[in-house]
């Protein structure tokens, strides 16, 4: 609470280097308030190279940005750190391929209980050469996570030989 003027009461805890504002700091390296971490952090990832191999592949990231120290880059996808029960999700992509495909962002392994978002790709035109382009768009979304969970976007492709050309492609995961 707050002592009768209006003061809040602040905790320092060194061992974690850490700030509690009316609570006592439960996370390393963090601001608190109210037991509520105070940081804002995001993630995106993005991809501009060939998926091939198998029905199932996890979308080959190539780059990423990352701001906060809340959510990092982990095994090419994005892993939740401590104190983080919710994230925000978007994705995009834009492929080469030879037919729809459907992309997840899942969590921790590829399985359909894992599943967060899917989403179809749409019929986006062909070139002169006669490659067939494919896009899909997924609006930012709420997803309950716990610390440690890694977030991963998988394309599944359906043609006899599954290979995709990823481009200009992203995750985006955010919170605070």
């Amino acid at each position: 609470g707050f002592l009768g003027k209006g003061i809040p009461i602040i905790f320092f805890d060194t061992s974690k280097s850490s700030i509690g504002i009316n609570c006592f700091p439960q996370y390393d390296r963090s601001l608190e308030v109210d037991g509520i971490i105070i940081d804002k952090s995001a993630v995106t990832l993005k991809g501009d190279q060939y998926a091939s191999g198998s029905r199932d592949m996890k979308v080959p990231f190539n780059s990423n940005k990352t701001f906060g120290k809340r959510l990092s880059v982990y095994n090419g996808g994005i892993k939740i750190g401590n104190g983080i029960t919710r994230v925000l999700v978007s994705f995009h992509a834009f492929m080469e391929a030879y037919d729809t495909n459907e992309f997840r962002v899942v969590k921790n392994s590829f399985s359909q209980a894992n599943t967060l978002i899917y989403q179809e790709s749409s019929y986006a035109g062909e070139d002169a050469s006669s490659h067939k382009y494919y896009e899909v768009n997924a609006m930012p979304q709420l997803i309950e996570v716990q610390e440690g969970d890694v977030l991963y976007l998988y394309v599944t492709d359906y043609h006899t030989v599954p290979e995709v050309k990823i481009s200009n492609s992203y995750m985006t995961i955010q919170v605070g």
